[in-house]
């Protein structure tokens, strides 16, 4: 199986800084103009099934990409940003903030809201999944910064966050091997220059 990861377009809340989590967000225009030229990129990278985050700033990038690559797709919560409960519509640093006080980072959970390794855990269940139904196939992954960010530190346990975290419609590509993923791009975004 190859996966193309992508992360949605800018937001008007990316742009403020403010934690969106699970909600919906909406595309900046920069952000539409993102997702249309991420459209016009993955036209050429054969793609048999896409799969997108249920929050309206995936599902609209997605309606961008759908104008250039005519594959089936199926929307699910499973994709969907960490659920940051209390901190969703605050700046992303009172976020931050509150998580670098715990001295279990990947367990802290905020009032309302889920654990960085219960993301993980979801969205690595979901491509568990995919492995089985799409075994020889190229699928796309719309979805946010969070879950891709952190499915990447597992398989290069090397980087640093900020080394894997995808700006606004960066693509990775991964093909499934035996033993895990081979990265073949990371983070790339020269579509949109």
């Amino acid at each position: 199986m190859k996966l193309i990861l992508a992360r949605h377009g800018e937001t008007l809340n990316n742009i403020e800084k403010i934690m969106q989590g699970q909600t919906h967000g909406e595309l900046s225009p920069l952000g539409k103009e993102q997702a249309y030229n991420l459209g016009k990129r993955l036209s050429k990278m054969g793609i048999d099934y896409i799969y997108c985050s249920d929050l309206e700033r995936a599902k609209h990038t997605a309606d961008e990409i759908l104008r250039h690559v005519k594959s089936p797709i199926e929307y699910t919560a499973d994709l969907r940003e960490l659920n940051a409960g209390e901190y969703e519509g605050r700046t992303y640093s009172e976020y931050q903030k509150e998580l670098l006080k715990s001295p279990d980072i990947m367990n802290y959970k905020p009032k309302g809201g889920e654990s960085i390794n219960e993301m993980n855990n979801r969205f690595s269940g979901f491509i568990k999944e995919l492995e089985k139904k799409h075994t020889n196939q190229t699928i796309l992954l719309v979805g946010h910064g969070g879950p891709i960010a952190n499915f990447m530190l597992k398989i290069l346990p090397d980087k640093e966050f900020e080394e894997v975290i995808s700006p606004n419609c960066a693509i990775s590509i991964l093909t499934k091997e035996n033993n895990g993923y081979k990265v073949e791009l990371l983070n790339c975004t020269e579509h949109l220059c």
